[in-house]
This record gives C-alpha cells, sequence and structure tokens, in this order.
C-alpha cells in the first residue's frame, strides 16, 4: 500500500509538471503560454536576465526594457487578484541556488527577505512573503530551462475519471512464489487558466 501510494503521487507529480498530454495528463509546461513572455496575452514567462542563472532583480540584470527580471519581476509579473494563494515551485537545487545570492555588501538576499527568520521561529519558509513549495521533476536552471513557477495552482485542473482500482494476481508467476498486485488509475488535467500562473525563464 506504501509503495502504491508513493508511485502514483511521485507519477502525478511529474505529469502534472511534464506531462505531454499524449497518454497523460497535459503538463504545465506542457502549455503554449510557457513560451510566451508575461505581458503579451496570457504569456506566462519572465526572465532571469542572465541565460544560464537565475537572479534576484533588484541587483543584477534587474531590468531590461522597462520590464523588471528575476525573483522579483516574477513576483511583480503575477495579477494581483490571485496573490492569496500563490506560491513558488522549485527543486532544492534552485532554492539552494537562491540562497546563494548575494548583494553587493556580500549579504545574503534571502535572508533579507523572511526565510531564515521563519525558520528560526519554527514556521516553514518564504520567499517574498509567499509559501514555497518543492518538487523533484521541476526542472534544473540551465540556459532556457524554466527552474521555478510562481502562482495560484487552482489554475491547473485535475479529473479523476477512474477511480484507484487494484488487482491481485496469484498465478501469473505462482512458480516463482510471488504475487502481483496490479494497480490501476486514469486521470487528466490541464492548464486551464494560465494567466494564473508566472514562470521564470533562464534568459537575458
Amino acid at each position: 500500500t506504501e509503495l502504491i501510494g508513493e508511485a502514483y503521487a511521485l507519477g502525478e507529480e511529474d505529469a502534472f509538471l511534464n506531462g505531454t498530454g499524449a497518454g497523460s495528463p497535459d503538463g504545465i509546461f506542457n502549455d503554449a503560454n510557457v513560451a510566451i513572455a508575461s505581458g503579451t496575452g496570457d504569456g506566462m514567462y519572465v526572465k532571469t536576465g542572465t541565460s544560464a542563472a537565475i537572479n534576484w532583480g533588484s541587483t543584477v540584470n534587474s531590468t531590461s526594457a522597462g520590464v523588471t527580471q528575476g525573483i522579483v519581476g516574477l513576483e511583480g509579473a503575477l495579477p494581483p487578484q490571485y496573490e492569496a494563494n500563490a506560491k513558488f515551485l522549485a527543486n532544492k537545487l534552485t532554492y539552494a541556488a537562491l540562497r546563494g545570492l548575494t548583494s553587493t555588501t556580500g549579504a545574503p538576499l534571502w535572508n533579507a527577505n523572511d526565510a531564515w527568520p521563519n525558520l528560526a521561529n519554527g514556521m516553514a519558509a518564504r520567499l517574498l512573503g509567499y509559501p514555497i513549495l518543492k518538487s523533484q521533476f521541476m526542472p534544473d536552471i540551465a540556459a532556457s530551462s524554466y527552474p521555478m513557477l510562481f502562482g495560484d495552482f487552482k489554475g491547473y485542473f485535475i479529473a479523476d475519471r477512474v477511480g484507484l482500482s487494484i488487482e491481485v494476481l496469484r498465478e501469473v508467476v505462482a512458480l516463482q512464489d510471488m504475487v502481483v498486485i496490479y494497480a490501476r488509475k486514469r486521470l487528466g488535467g490541464q492548464l486551464v487558466k494560465p494567466w494564473m500562473m508566472k514562470v521564470l525563464y533562464c534568459a537575458s
């Protein structure tokens, strides 16, 4: 039961982010708006300001043609009506890189923006005042990658078509003194409201 539960949870998490829509849910990163700049229709991406790294946005390469980039720009691009339920999502390596960002004085930027004070008081870390989520299925920081999502994830719809069913097949490998447990579930997913999310794009 524990192994099946973990397998489904991880498989669904991967599919909701990276699924192609062919025999799997249509993942967030498969939506066409991910590749369109924020401010253009339902475009989602905000540039980091550097082709293969992330920036805070208030210090290095913070603007391009008057547009704020980096983490600050990502937060600023989300319409205010979706702030109440907004969260950041990235993998642990991205958060580690974010903790390594410093100001011109050498002070950690995230430390100055409420992550560590919360941890010191037994509370969950926050980034720019918003909760953070972690997923190993989010892209790593690299040129032309999308290492961070920000927004209200209720814009992604999940439809359970068939509940979890389990069959116990005792005859298949009975000669090996084994029992096959076959678990099956059908569901779908799609980003229906892309304007509720923004994504950080590693590009200058």
